[in-house]
């Protein structure tokens, strides 16, 4: 199922909690040597962000 479909179905669902959207910093993607490089420091931004945002 793609994104909107995901979103449709998530608008129409009974309310089951909540959702908090964290928007980060741009990230150039020419400044990494490959996109496996690029995808791990995505990764380690958003779990850090997320252990944060848990707390």
């Amino acid at each position: 199922m793609d994104f909107a479909g995901h979103l449709l179905k998530m608008l129409v669902a009974p309310r089951h909690g909540q959702v908090e959207v964290i928007f980060h910093p741009e990230v150039p993607v020419d400044g990494f040597e490959n996109r496996k490089l690029l995808a791990g420091h995505c990764e380690r931004v958003i779990r850090t962000t997320h252990v944060h945002a848990v707390e």
